[in-house]
């Protein structure tokens, strides 16, 4: 039945601002079919206990089905929200009749005058009012009078009788016994009437978005006391006179929202909106026209996306080099006219120096936390119930540093995860052997019917889409999350339990960080001889934390060229900031930290010793900007040319020894690269006796070099015709003995003692 249909709301791309065509709701072309709906016929659309009256429109046949289309106005007029399910059926009985109405002229620079003839002007509203398909008090209509070559606008003020209480909303209708009354007032030229915009207040629908809850208050903030400053005798004008109407800038990485704010704004109400970008203006009478459409039609907006393209710092010689300095003009000119200007870009910082101090308010959009990414993530889910509140609070919760654009290319992973896993199922099931499809077979879709009624994207698949999607903030300098565990590391127990506390409580429970009044450390050194697992430690914190991972070569980030190195080493903390929370892994620092006055340790151009470089390091680590959930941790072997600043409390708070290995985790090594049949026939405690003061990775190496014995006589069987042969060699013993007796030390003596003189000079600061 047509009555058991279920549709969704969405919102028309173009925005009108009066009555005309506002009430129509768009259908797919079958959808009007299956209702039994003509071009034209009036429907009710039922939310619940929620029900409104529309105009049944032809839709575009390329549009999807079950989808209704209406204005931002007919939305607002009867309270529905983007995430009711609506049923539709032909409305049945009347629009009641408009007795008496009242019209009130605000177009600018015109009134309605005392003594103007009226009869002419009348006729040309009546006319307008009669043609419409339905009228609401608020709604704004354009006529154009006979004696004039230019539209008058007029907002409805006031229709009898009221409706009957306790009857569904109701839009009414005009005929030609409806009684027209004009309000008598003259509107200022430049100034339209707070009602002569739209059927409803200027303000942004936050619907579909999440996350900026507190961004989107101080925009309707600012749109409200635009309209607040028009009395000369209020509140605002009382306390600042020469208040202006808000320029705004918006800021924040790729993907937090700017576009999608931008949007809604564009839909909010304005009577005009000028969008200026770098496509659509490219020279100075277009900005200037830009300006000027924009005051003509008060209250209106003007859109600046991607400022940094149009006018950005230093750029004098693109085909934008002159526009900054116009548009700062207009600006300028701009005075207490009712229009709002918001701009946005990403840093704010990019735009020309000139053209920014024209912008009044910076309004930052950052990387959402938990909490917001949850909002995102519902937002994006809309009111479909293919994913659980239990999926999203745990994605949430794991996506660290994820902008909305990121967790939207997520679910969408998740989506195709999800569909190839439910079809795996599906023909694992129906297939006597339970054996899987081929891929191919899937790709063809020969399974797709066979699906669960209501299929869900679970945890697992967002855990598979999460090895491919990463934060924007981390693409260009981030590795994959190291697929290390502790289990991965033998010994270094001590280690790992003070990494476990520096980085698992901070991170994991900051509310207990809070109730004591702790702060967390900003950085970790771990320093010790080459091969004992500073690297891979540094790996499996990351790995077991879950935080977004920024790995780094000391040795990378130096260049020869003047002041590069230190604006790599700025731009690995800005990437880790805008990803928080996350680890910055800085191996081989000294190669950027070494003390003030030595040599060969983070050059910078123009052959001063590192200075700059150590200089910037030490003020992103505990400089003016805070860190914020982001912990530094560094692999050095050489402690003792590190610059003796970098080592002080609010920098590196932990200095932590990883030490050649002792027996049992000597013995732990040899298990863990072991673990293969072929070294069956080893004693790993015998092994770990002979190896005393050798390294992690001279370990690993060993047990690398003797599995080639095994090979090689594998290969010998195979090549003799012996097949069986080849899976039943195994490592001996004494062939591993005689390796490890060969194997030469890189750790010596000396460089062991060197490290603990370290140490002790250095008093507590290496204790846990």
């Amino acid at each position: 039945m047509a009555e058991a249909q279920s549709f969704k709301l969405r919102l028309l791309e173009k925005k009108s601002s009066t009555l005309d065509g506002e009430f129509r709701v768009y259908f797919h072309p079958d959808d009007l079919k299956t209702l039994r709906l003509q071009n034209g016929d009036r429907c009710v659309l039922s939310a619940g206990s929620v029900a409104g009256v529309g105009i049944a429109w032809l839709g575009d046949a390329k549009s999807s089905r079950a989808i209704v289309k209406a204005s931002h106005s007919f939305k607002e007029v009867y309270g529905f929200k983007l995430e009711d399910r609506f049923s539709v059926s032909k409305d049945e009985g009347n629009l009641p009749r408009i007795q008496s109405i009242w019209a009130k002229e605000v177009t600018p620079g015109q009134g309605v005058q005392e003594g103007e003839e009226e009869a002419a002007l009348k006729y040309s509203i009546h006319s307008t009012l009669y043609h419409l398909e339905a009228i609401w008090t608020g709604g704004v209509i354009d006529v154009l009078p006979k004696s004039s070559r230019r539209k008058r606008r007029f907002t409805i003020e006031k229709i009898e009788p009221d409706l009957p209480a306790g009857l569904p909303v109701r839009p009414w209708t005009f005929d030609t016994d409806s009684i027209l009354h004009l309000s008598h007032s003259t509107v200022p030229d430049g100034v339209e009437n707070s009602k002569g915009h739209a059927m409803t207040p200027i303000q942004i629908d936050g619907e579909g978005i999440g996350a900026l809850d507190r961004q989107l208050e101080e925009l309707n903030g600012h749109i409200a006391a635009m309209k607040r400053l028009l009395d000369k005798n209020g509140l605002s004008s009382k306390l600042w006179p020469r208040r202006k109407p808000a320029r705004i800038l918006m800021h924040g990485p790729q993907g937090t929202g700017k576009t999608l704010v931008l949007n809604k704004l564009k839909t909010a109400g304005f009577r005009n909106v000028t969008t200026i970008d770098s496509d659509s203006v490219t020279n100075r009478a277009m900005a200037q026209k830009a300006f000027t459409d924009a005051i003509s039609q008060q209250p209106s907006l003007i859109v600046m996306d991607d400022l940094h393209l149009l006018a950005g710092n230093g750029d004098r010689e693109g085909k934008h080099y002159a526009l900054p300095p116009i548009i700062a003009k207009q600006m300028g000119d701009l005075g207490e006219a009712q229009v709002l200007v918001v701009a946005a870009t990403g840093n704010p910082n990019d735009i020309d120096t000139k053209l920014r101090p024209y912008f009044n308010v910076e309004l930052e959009l950052p990387v959402p936390d938990a909490i917001g990414r949850r909002q995102i993530l519902r937002a994006l889910r809309g009111s479909l119930t293919s994913i659980s509140d239990t999926v999203i609070d745990a994605v949430g919760d794991k996506t660290h540093g994820f902008v909305g654009r990121d967790l939207d290319q997520l679910c969408e992973a998740a989506a195709h995860a999800a569909e190839l896993r439910i079809l795996r199922e599906a023909t694992a099931t129906d297939k006597p052997n339970g054996d899987f499809v081929s891929r191919k077979g899937i790709e063809h879709g020969f399974t797709d019917n066979d699906h669960p009624e209501n299929p869900e994207i679970l945890l697992s698949d967002f855990a598979t889409a999460l090895q491919r999607v990463r934060p924007t903030a981390m693409r260009e300098i981030t590795l994959s999350t190291p697929n290390v565990s502790w289990s991965d590391i033998g010994g270094s127990e001590t280690v790992k339990a003070a990494l476990s506390k520096f980085v698992d409580l901070p991170f994991k429970h900051p509310e207990i960080m809070s109730a004591f009044n702790i702060r967390p450390p900003r950085g970790i050194l771990l320093y010790g001889p080459p091969g004992c697992s500073k690297t891979l430690t540094a790996k499996a914190v990351a790995a077991s934390s879950g935080l977004n991972f920024v790995a780094v070569k000391g040795a990378e980030l130096t260049s020869m060229y003047v002041g590069e190195t230190e604006r790599s080493v700025r731009e690995v903390f800005r990437k880790a900031r805008a990803a928080s929370p996350s680890v910055i892994f800085f191996d081989e620092i000294d190669a950027i930290a070494s003390s003030r006055g030595t040599e060969g340790g983070g050059k910078s151009g123009g052959g001063t010793p590192g200075l700059n470089v150590l200089t910037t390091l030490l003020n992103e680590m505990d400089g003016i900007e805070n860190l914020d959930n982001v912990l530094v941790l560094a692999a050095t072997n050489r402690p003792d040319i590190l610059d003796p600043a970098l080592l002080r409390p609010g920098r590196f708070d932990a200095v932590l020894y990883v030490s050649p290995p002792p027996l049992e985790a000597r013995k732990q090594i040899f298990a863990i690269n072991m673990s293969s049949k072929i070294f069956e026939d080893v004693d790993p405690l015998k092994l770990a006796e002979l190896t005393e003061g050798h390294s992690g990775a001279e370990i690993a190496s060993m047990c690398n070099d003797a599995a080639w014995f095994a090979a090689l006589r594998a290969h010998a069987n195979f090549e003799s015709g012996d097949n069986d042969g080849i899976l039943n060699e195994r490592v001996k013993m004494d062939e591993f003995e005689d390796l490890v007796q060969n194997y030469r030390k890189t750790i010596t003596r000396e460089m062991v003692e060197g490290y603990e003189r370290w140490a002790a000079g250095h008093g507590d600061i290496s204790k846990l």
